[in-house]
C-alpha cells in the first residue's frame, strides 16, 4: 500500500514537473537565441541599396568584453538596406528590424529589433551617395546614421609646431595662425598627411 501510494506521488510529481522543464527549456532557448543575436562578433548588410548586394561591416571594440559596434562609410544607392547577422541569408540568420516604421538610414538613432523574418525589416536609403556613415550596436539595440561632410582643410596646431609663438600679453601662447596645413590624399579625400618634426619648446 506504501509503495502504490509513493508511485502514485512519484507519477503525479513528474507529471506536474514535465510541463514546468519544458517551459524553461523553452525560455532558456529564446534567452540564448537573443543573446546571440545581440552579442555578434561580425555583422553584414545585403539589399538591392548595398553594392555588389552583400557587405561586412567593420568591428569596433565598445570597451565591454565581448560587445562591439559596427561601422560602415562608403556607397550606398537607393533601396532597402538589412542588418543582418549572417553573410548568407538561411533560416538561422537573425536581421535588425528597425522599429520605426520606414526608417531612414540616416537618423539620430533608431532602436531595432532583432527577428528572423525580413518583413518591416529594411532600412530605406532615399537617394545614392558615396559618404553614408552609419553605426550598428547590438548591446543597445539601436542604429545611428548619418551623410558624412567632407572636411576641406585641416590643420596641425599646438606648441609642438613651432618657437616663440605669439607676443606681447599673448607670449608663450601656441597661436592658430602657426599651424601647419595637412595634405588630402588623392585616393581618398577623407585621408590627409603631414610629415614633418613636431619639437617641445620651452618657450611655449
Amino acid at each position: 500500500m506504501t509503495t502504490h501510494n509513493m508511485s502514485d506521488m512519484t507519477h503525479h510529481i513528474q507529471s506536474r514537473h514535465t510541463p514546468g522543464s519544458t517551459l524553461l527549456l523553452g525560455l532558456l532557448l529564446a534567452l540564448g537565441t537573443h543573446t546571440t543575436a545581440l552579442s555578434q562578433t561580425r555583422l553584414w548588410i545585403s539589399g538591392s541599396a548595398v553594392p555588389g548586394g552583400t557587405q561586412e561591416l567593420t568591428r569596433f571594440s565598445t570597451g565591454t568584453t565581448g560587445k562591439y559596434a559596427f561601422k560602415f562609410h562608403g556607397t550606398l544607392q537607393p533601396g532597402k538596406l538589412y542588418v543582418q547577422t549572417r553573410e548568407e541569408r538561411t533560416a538561422s540568420t537573425f536581421y535588425y528590424a528597425p522599429k520605426q516604421v520606414d526608417s531612414n538610414i540616416v537618423n539620430d538613432g533608431i532602436a531595432f529589433a532583432s527577428t528572423r523574418d525580413t518583413t518591416d525589416a529594411a532600412w530605406a536609403v532615399l537617394f545614392g551617395a558615396d559618404n553614408y556613415r552609419f553605426t550598428v550596436t547590438p548591446a543597445d539595440k539601436r542604429l545611428e546614421g548619418e551623410l558624412f561632410a567632407q572636411w576641406y582643410e585641416a590643420w596641425i596646431v599646438g606648441g609642438c609646431v613651432e618657437d616663440n609663438q605669439g607676443s606681447g600679453s599673448s607670449a608663450g601662447q601656441w597661436q592658430v595662425g602657426a599651424g601647419k596645413a595637412m595634405t588630402r590624399s588623392e585616393s581618398d579625400p577623407n585621408v590627409w598627411n603631414w610629415t614633418g618634426e613636431l619639437k617641445i619648446y620651452k618657450s611655449n
